[in-house]
Order: structure tokens, then sequence, then C-alpha cells
């Protein structure tokens, strides 16, 4: 694994570990196509290693999010060009390849926005390094070899919102080790065989997208053993909080490709 830029996730150990985790993918899992699940929990389609990722991202959020994605990053110049107001202070001294994937991932984000009737303007960083979205909305923002994405709903839609994708290749055992909870394991070992998924990926994925969407209105750091998740076969997950600080009620979903691990977390808003 290669370890660059830094990400929200977790204390010391584990952001040393997992911040922007670039994975090396291995030829025997990147070679073999795997499933995508529909809606109603059967396997319904099989997506080989040409699947638009926007597609998949796009198929674990409800109706009323606007999803922007691409697998090429701005250029460096137009990278520059495109940050708007405090977008380019965020930046300011990077290395080009962390500009580039932050001015990508910003530039789908206000794309999201403008779907949804948005004018155009930026979108900030906060002292956290979250996104800062305008009010009345929630959303989330991604990128890892190859696919960058941004996910955004009006708080009419969903109070809650956290999207992550992550190369579709085993975690480094030293990795895994640090996100998967006690009984995990056993739980993934129950999963229907032969569908060629990294499942330790799966629940690193689900982990980040659990955090993007509690820590913005709870302010609650957790790290990925605070969190078990319990993946389904039909696409969906559970998470539950391991600390005596509970998890809000969020729905999950899980999608992949032979090259991409796409989740979600969300919640509706009351009432």
């Amino acid at each position: 694994m290669t370890v660059r830029g830094n990400r929200h996730l977790g204390s010391a150990s584990w952001a040393a570990l997992v911040t922007d985790v670039t994975y090396a993918a291995r030829a025997d899992v990147r070679a073999r196509s795997a499933c995508t699940l529909s809606r109603s929990g059967n396997v319904a389609d099989v997506m080989g290693r040409d699947a638009s990722g926007s597609a998949v991202l796009r198929g674990a959020l409800p109706a009323g999010v606007a999803v922007r994605a691409t697998d090429t990053p701005l250029d460096l110049e137009a990278a520059r060009s495109s940050l708007l107001g405090e977008e380019a202070a965020a930046v300011a001294g990077a290395a080009p390849t962390r500009v580039r994937e932050f001015a990508t991932g910003r530039a789908c984000a206000r794309g999201a926005l403008a779907d949804l009737g948005v004018t155009p303007g930026p979108v900030p960083v906060g002292p956290d390094r979250a996104p800062r979205w305008p009010p009345g909305f929630v959303g989330s923002i991604t990128h890892c070899a190859g696919f960058w994405a941004a996910a955004v709903a009006s708080t009419a839609v969903l109070s809650r919102l956290g999207v992550d994708a992550e190369v579709h290749a085993p975690l480094e055992p030293d990795v895994a080790d640090l996100v998967i909870a006690p009984g995990e394991r056993e739980r993934v070992a129950g999963l229907p065989p032969g569908w060629a998924v990294a499942w330790d990926t799966v629940l690193f994925s689900a982990k980040e997208a659990v955090f993007k969407a509690t820590f913005p209105a709870d302010r609650v750091w957790r790290e990925a053993a605070d969190v078990a998740v319990d993946l389904r076969p039909d696409g969906s997950f559970a998470a539950t909080s391991r600390t005596p600080e509970a998890l809000p009620p969020l729905i999950g979903r899980w999608r992949v490709t032979s090259t991409l691990v796409v989740t979600a977390a969300y919640s509706r808003p009351a009432g």
C-alpha cells in the first residue's frame, strides 16, 4: 500500500496506515467480474471491468440524490483555475497530485449541486477538513485511484450522507487488522462463497461512509474498530457502535465491480 495526503478517519495509529490509501490491486481480483446487487436483494447484474463507477454509486443511493463522477482527474492547470474562493487556500502549497485530486472532487461537488439547482460556488473546507455544504444540503466527496465522485442531497431528502470508493483489492494485512472488528471476520465468512469480493475492503469502505455520514452532525471521531459492520448479501449493511456513543439510524449500501468498491451510508429526515 501507499499512503498519500491527509484523510479524516481515526487516531494517529489508524491515520498513519489508512489515510488516503491507494491499494496495489491484485491481478487475480481485478481480472474477475464481481456482482452488483439490485434493490430487491437478488444478484441482478454481473458487472465487468468496464462498469461505470458513476452508475454503481447511483445504484447505492436513493432517488433525489445528485451524483457527479469521473474516472479522469483535471490536469494541473485546469485544476488550479477551477478552484473558487476559499478552495484555493485549502491546497495552497500542496503537491500537484493533491491539487488535482482536490479540484476534481470539488468540480464533482459543484456539478452535483448544480443538478439540484444551486448556483455554482465554492465548497470550502471546514476546520475539521470536511466539506462545508450550502445551507439546506448534505453531501460527501470521495476518490480513489481512477475514480472521483460527489453525492449531494437536499436536507428534505436526506439528513445525513456519506459515500466512499476504494480500489477493489484486498487490504494489506496490517491495515485489515485495524479495520476488522471482533466478529466481523466470522460474519463475512458466512457470505456466499465464490463472489470474488475483497470483503475486508468493503468493510473498510463501509466504515468510511459511516464516518462521513455521522461526523459532520455528531462531531464524534470514531476509529474503524469503534464501528461494527454487518455486510448482507442483498447489498445492504448495518452499522453499530462498539463504544458508549451510539450511532444514529443509518441505511447502508455496498456495491462492487471488478475494480471498484462503493459504499453509502445515509439517513432520512425524521418524520
